[in-house]
């Protein structure tokens, strides 16, 4: 029996359950016979063989085609690699970024500064620093979000300086970058893809340009690195990304510019960001003056223009319900031109900020230090053993105190404490080492009157740290200029003496002295110790103020633990002061011991203030006058031997 498909008519072979040729299923009985049940429906039959899914060895599909094999292999391939490589390259940029950063920290003199620029290139190209080490501190630092928010509020603040920062005219002649431009309009464009990498934009106004940042930039370049209060503020910033008026110009329709106030006054009310609440206070302040007494300046102008404005307060009125102002608003509409700034003053519900308006002030700025904190936080962490100690302002030639929260300026420089050597650190304003300085074994700094003294307690002598424009250095004291930085204090030379022992009259119910030697007397430790009677001491070891009317007696001896046991033979310079008491007004001479000049005897006798001057007792061949001299370099023909403690003796 022949097997034929009773669809297509197909020899089939036994066996078969569907046709090979249309893919009808072979429906047989027990006898092998074909019961072709879907004979009735043909059409049928063949469509749904035709979508039935069943392996044709011959047929040939869309990615059998070689070059679309190929293609789809190459493109995946592309792709891994692509992939790879750009996983690859981006971790390395990540490292590199970070190595960067911590390479900052470990030097932050080279954080760069905000420069009070000459011209927009400088500008541009600084402000491009500026950014790219704001954008990378925010992105790699562990700080608090507050401690960002500090840095980057600081950032902001040097920025609304812009709009003060080289607005002029235009000339092509003098604005070099615009040198080959025609009209103003060229020249702002120019100058907008000079100043692209940095957040601020040109504007013109007549034939005057103007800078102003450009808040659009500023919320894509931070708008993740910042807290909700400062992303709120940089968005409505972007939203309003115009000044508002330059000169006498209102930039804005009144109607935006009434949305605009308003934001704001919403953006102060809920920020807890006490510069976004001052930021926004500005804007409101500034922003409503504009929108009351900008319309006087339209007096000449259409009808159409003035109407602008009224319909501007309308709306201000019948939509801003909830605001603060409106009151104002609905006050200045009843006075209309009578409206005065003291009606303003009065009527104004917050903080006052006058002046802040660009247009209005437009002069030269000068820009602040925007990491100084930074700076300095980086250069503590760096050196955590070393302690700063002193300013110096070359502007003034003073010194001061260093405090945490002093931020230093250009002019100024920063000295550290000594080290365990003696040793002084000196950096510029940046934190970048300038200098060290040996201020002399055994010393210690002094600040008095502006000025910076080093106290060296082994020679008794007295150095000013002083500054010739390049280095710093210490420049020793001679007596008169002792005698200048101390007045009313008596300058007691121990190099005039022929022994161990001195006696000073004191000259007046309290009388102050100092004791000086120009050449080395061996004062290692040895301190000052009272015998008899009652001294202060004030603001240098060897100085000291005599407060009684008995007889003071004191020394310059080696430590000892029991001052009792003070033996008179001990070596040790001793000073015997005697006091005026009731004596008589006639001095007496006695050659023995330091005497007054002249002048100074006939002041006292005439009851004549006077400043007491005592003369230095000298051997008989010395001369006065060589000691007077700053330029003396060898000591008097006398001999003067250093104290000589008890274990040297034995």
């Amino acid at each position: 029996m022949e097997n034929k498909c009773l669809n297509c008519g197909y020899n089939y072979r036994d066996g078969d359950i569907f046709c090979a040729k249309c893919g009808a299923k072979l429906v047989l009985d027990k006898n092998n016979v074909v019961q072709n049940i879907q004979l009735f429906e043909p059409k049928k039959i063949i469509e749904k063989a035709k979508k039935s899914e069943f392996f044709n060895p011959n047929s040939k599909k869309f990615l059998d085609n070689a070059i679309v094999g190929t293609s789809i292999i190459l493109a995946t391939t592309t792709f891994v690699v692509g992939s790879t490589l750009f996983f690859i390259l981006n971790k390395h940029d990540s490292q590199r970024t970070v190595l960067q950063y911590k390479n900052l920290m470990e030097n932050p003199a080279q954080i760069p500064l905000l420069k009070e620029p000459s011209n927009y290139t400088d500008l541009a190209y600084n402000l491009s620093e500026v950014e790219n080490f704001l954008l990378l501190y925010l992105s790699q630092t562990k700080d608090s979000t507050e401690k960002k928010n500090q840095v980057f509020a600081s950032f902001l603040t040097e920025l609304n300086k812009i709009p003060n920062v080289l607005n002029q005219n235009f000339d092509s002649s003098v604005i070099l970058e615009c040198s080959n431009t025609k009209n103003i309009n060229a020249c702002v464009g120019v100058l907008n893809k000079k100043l692209e990498k940095g957040s601020i934009k040109a504007y013109k106004n007549s034939n005057k340009i103007y800078l102003y940042p450009d808040y659009e930039l500023i919320k894509e370049k931070y708008y993740d690195f910042v807290s909700k209060d400062y992303k709120k503020y940089l968005a409505l910033n972007e939203k309003y990304n115009i000044p508002v008026s330059l000169d006498l110009n209102l930039l804005i329709k009144p109607k935006k510019l009434v949305d605009k106030i308003c934001d704001f006054e919403k953006l102060h009310l809920s920020a807890q960001d006490e510069f976004i609440k001052t930021e926004a206070q500005k804007v409101i302040y500034n922003d409503l003056r504009k929108l009351l007494f900008t319309p006087s300046i339209y007096a000449t102008q259409t009808q159409e223009m003035k109407k602008e404005f009224k319909d501007a307060y309308n709306y201000f009125i019948s939509s801003k319900k909830d605001s603060a102002l409106r009151p104002l608003i609905m006050s200045y509409m009843d006075k209309k031109r009578s409206y005065s700034e003291n009606n303003f003053k009065n009527d104004y519900p917050y903080k006052m900020y006058e002046q802040n308006d660009f247009s209005e002030n437009v002069k030269n700025s000068v820009f602040d230090d925007v990491f100084v904190q930074l700076r300095k936080n980086f250069f503590a962490d760096k050196n955590t053993q070393l302690s700063l100690g002193y300013v110096y302002d070359l502007k003034t030639s003073q010194w001061k105190k260093y405090s945490q929260d002093l931020q230093l300026s250009q002019s100024e420089f920063v000295l550290s404490e000594p080290d365990e050597n003696n040793n002084v650190s000196i950096y510029n304003h940046m934190f970048s080492p300038m200098q060290e300085l040996n201020i002399l074994k055994y010393a210690k700094l002094y600040l008095i009157n502006g000025g910076l003294y080093a106290f060296n307690k082994d020679k008794l002598s007295i150095s000013k740290v002083t500054f010739n424009g390049k280095t710093f250095n210490l420049y020793n004291l001679s007596f008169s200029d002792v005698s200048s930085l101390f007045p009313g204090i008596e300058v007691i030379n121990m190099d005039t003496v022929s022994s161990y022992n001195i006696l000073v009259e004191k000259v007046n119910d309290k009388a102050a002295f100092i004791v000086m030697s120009r050449y080395s007397q061996g004062w290692n430790d040895y301190n000052l110790e009272l015998i008899k009677g009652d001294v202060n001491m004030l603001t240098l070891p060897n100085m000291f103020s005599v407060n009684t009317n008995s007889d003071v007696i004191f020394s310059f001896s080696a430590n000892r633990e029991n001052n009792e046991e003070f033996i008179e033979n001990t070596p040790s310079y001793k000073i015997i002061i005697k006091t005026r008491g009731s004596q008589t007004n006639e001095l007496k001479s006695d050659d023995t011991y330091a005497q007054y000049d002249e002048k100074t005897k006939k002041d006292e006798l005439n009851n004549i203030k006077h400043t007491p001057n005592i003369m230095p007792k000298m051997f008989e061949k010395s001369e006065s006058t060589e000691l007077e001299e700053d330029s003396l370099l060898t000591a008097p023909e006398q001999k003067i031997d250093p104290p000589v403690d008890k274990e040297d003796k034995e």
